[in-house]
This record gives C-alpha cells, structure tokens and sequence, in this order.
C-alpha cells in the first residue's frame, strides 16, 4: 500500500502461527456478520459492504506476501460481494485507486481501523454501476 507520504507499508516477520490464527479471527469475524444477515430480511447495502470491507482490509493487513496481499484481498472482497448477490467493483484508473487507497488507510492503521470509509465507497460504487450499466 502507498502511504500519504509515498512510503510503502509492508509488513515482515509474522510467523506462520501468527497468520494462522489472525486469518481464523477474521474469518469467524466475517461468519457471524453472514449469520447475521441470514437471521434478517435482506440486509442493508451498507451493512454487506461493511462486511465485505472488513475482510478486505484484514486480509490486507495480515497476508504474508507485500506483492500478493492487494491480489488476495480482492478475490476475497468480490468473493464476499458476490456472495451477498452484489456485483464486483473494480478500481481502474489513478483517481479510482487514490480514492481507494484513501478509503482503505484507516481500517489498515490498528486492528480497529475504520472500515466504514471504505465501506462507503464500495456502496458508492456498487450503486453508481447499477445506474450506469456501462
């Protein structure tokens, strides 16, 4: 990720367990977030970009690999997306992947970031394709 001053954050030296355990959090994490939605009508776009966001961003943060860790995350961010029978959003251009970074920064910073930024801007996306199908 590029950081605000044009620094890049990597993350070295976690060990095997540590990622283990870190990617059984969020997993659970995202699994009650389903399970939740399951016990309701259909659940708000907020909420399922919320959720998806917050897989995203974690996987960002834990992943071993600094070359594949924007790769994996999002194949998990439109796994999560598709499964809530939303459609993939992309971040084609400069601009989009400024405004993505932007979003994203927050909930990378500590274990609690926020990932409601992000979140927004996925509904904003998810919302802007379904009124222009182009």
């Amino acid at each position: 990720m590029v950081m605000p001053a044009g620094g890049m954050r990597q993350l070295e030296g976690s060990s095997p367990e540590t990622l283990r355990r870190d990617l059984e959090v969020l997993c659970v994490s995202f699994n009650r977030c389903v399970d939740a939605f399951s016990d309701s009508a259909a659940p708000e776009l907020m909420d399922c970009t919320r959720a998806a966001g917050a897989l995203y961003a974690c996987i960002l943060r834990v992943h071993p690999f600094a070359d594949g860790n924007h790769r994996t995350s999002f194949v998990a961010l439109s796994s999560a997306l598709w499964s809530f029978g939303l459609p993939n959003v992309r971040f084609v251009d400069d601009a989009e992947m400024i405004a993505h970074d932007d979003a994203v920064t927050g909930a990378l910073l500590s274990d609690a970031g926020d990932v409601e930024p992000f979140a927004r801007l996925l509904a904003e996306r998810i919302e802007g394709g379904r009124k222009d199908p182009t």
